[in-house]
Parts: C-alpha cells; structure tokens; sequence
C-alpha cells in the first residue's frame, strides 16, 4: 500500500518545445528529475515523462514537502537547468493540448 504525505505535491508540468528544439528539450527534461532528486525536492516516488500529440511533454513528480518548490527556486543547481530550459521551451497549461477534451487523453511516453 503506497503511504500518502499530505506534506507533498504531485505536478503536472506541461513543456512546449520550441520549434527545432524538442531533441534538446527531451536531453535536458532526462536531466531536470535527477537535478530535483539530487537535491532533495522530489521524492523517490516514480515520475513520468510524457509527450502530446503536438510534441509537448509532460513531466509528473511529486514535490518533497509543501517548502521544496521554493527552495528549488533557490537552489543554484536547478536555477541553471531552468535557465537552460527556458531558452529551447514554453510552459504551457494542460488545457491548451489536443488531448485535454478527452475523457481518457492518450500520452506516448516522452
């Protein structure tokens, strides 16, 4: 039986790659996780990354407690990755993917 923290936070991040980036989009997202891991603000429950049929991906973790999404804005580690995202990506809401209507979206694994 999986222990509930009401001390944490599953997200649900939504990607746009920007036009020719979505190669560099996918490398650095396989390293976003092992950042937020490594640096104790998620925990070690499993993540996914998914991809829309439009090419955006979709990265589900859980944050490390209701304080690990400000800390990671103050982690020097993850402001570089964010940094590097935010030069190739969009942040985007779910409500703007094709699949968003559907009462059962289906996601290929990123």
């Amino acid at each position: 039986m999986m222990h509930e923290n009401p001390d944490t936070n599953v997200v649900i991040v939504a990607y746009r790659p920007l036009p020719g980036h979505e190669e560099e989009t996918r490398a650095l997202l396989n390293k976003h996780v092992p950042t937020l891991r490594t640096n104790g603000l998620i925990t070690e429950q499993e993540t996914l990354l998914l991809q829309s049929q439009d090419g955006t991906f979709l990265e589900i973790f859980e944050w490390n407690g209701p304080e690990a999404a400000k800390k990671a804005h103050e982690n020097a580690q993850v402001r570089e990755t964010w940094g590097e995202m935010e030069k190739i990506l969009e942040i985007t809401t779910l409500s703007t993917l094709p699949e968003a209507n559907k009462r059962f979206a289906p996601f290929r694994r990123g």
